[in-house]
């Protein structure tokens, strides 16, 4: 990083007051820019790896739909609570002989839209429409948190959370996972949609 090295000239000691001050003014702004700014530095370094093999998801696994249990509001209450929870798998097969393990890395749609950077959960896309047949409405405080198998450790959008499934003698592989509601606050009933894409993660 540049460095600005700023002099004051006081050998001319007996110029007026109104003229010193007016130069150790002039250079106060240049004195302490350069310290906030590189008080503000950083680095951030990325790392990957690219393979050539790869699975293939199979084909009733590509666009999977998945329907939670209805359950009252009473059972999310309060912020951080689940309920209805519902186990789902994502089948492959054909995976290269050079790949040990699969899991799903699970993104936003279109990269951006669709889940909460604080909770790192879906959110519902349901919008409340009473002039609609029938009338729509969105259930209120409830996202979708996925979970990873056995529905314990949370496999959040956008990290590769989940647990990398062995591919076995066939070249195969079943990972499974949890979806279920998750309260921000009392929710309040209605409609739940949500949708995340995934691609595969290997090791």
């Amino acid at each position: 990083m540049p460095t600005l090295s700023i002099y004051l000239n006081l050998i001319n000691f007996k110029d007026t007051k109104m003229i010193t001050k007016r130069r150790i003014f002039c250079f106060l702004p240049f004195m302490i820019t350069p310290g906030a700014y590189a008080a503000s530095a950083g680095t951030v370094e990325f790392n990957g790896e690219i393979i050539a093999g790869t699975c293939t998801i199979k084909s009733g696994d590509v666009n999977k739909v998945v329907t939670l249990p209805k359950v009252s509001s009473e059972n999310l209450k309060t912020s951080g609570s689940t309920a209805g929870s519902k186990v789902f798998t994502i089948e492959v097969s054909n995976c290269a002989t050079t790949i040990n393990g699969v899991t799903a890395h699970f993104e936003a749609i279109n990269g951006t839209t669709g889940y909460d950077v604080q909770t790192n959960n879906l959110t519902n896309d349901v919008v409340t429409d009473a002039t609609a047949t029938p009338p729509v409405k969105a259930a209120g405080n409830v996202q979708i948190r996925l979970f990873d198998k056995g529905g314990t450790t949370q496999v959040q959008v956008g990290g590769t959370d989940g647990a990398f499934v062995r591919t076995n003698a066939a070249h195969e592989a079943t990972m499974e996972y949890v979806a279920s509601y998750y309260a921000t606050g009392a929710a309040t009933e209605g409609t739940v949609h949500a949708n995340v894409a995934y691609t595969l993660a290997y090791n």
